[in-house]
């Protein structure tokens, strides 16, 4: 997957996914860095990071100003898991 954008409020959530029309194409799921609730922004889902990493090129430009990054299906489990 590509994580877009990480943030502590779902109302800058909602106005990040507002500003780039995001509504309906991706994901967002919480986890817990030094103690502070995060939410995680993620768009599509690729068979290998390598896929992810190049899929980056093919984004919107005003996708790619963000700076996303590819990060592994079992990364983002692990960070799920930090808030059970």
């Amino acid at each position: 997957t590509l994580q877009l954008a990480a943030m502590t409020s779902m109302e800058d959530v909602q106005a990040f996914l507002d500003e780039h029309q995001l509504n309906n194409k991706v994901r967002i799921y919480p986890t817990v860095r030094s103690g502070t609730e995060w939410y995680i922004v993620t768009y599509q889902d690729y068979p290998t990071i390598q896929m992810a990493r190049d899929a980056v090129e093919k984004l919107p430009d005003s996708l790619k100003s963000v700076s996303p990054w590819a990060k592994s299906l079992g990364q983002v489990h692990r960070e799920i898991d930090r808030v059970k």
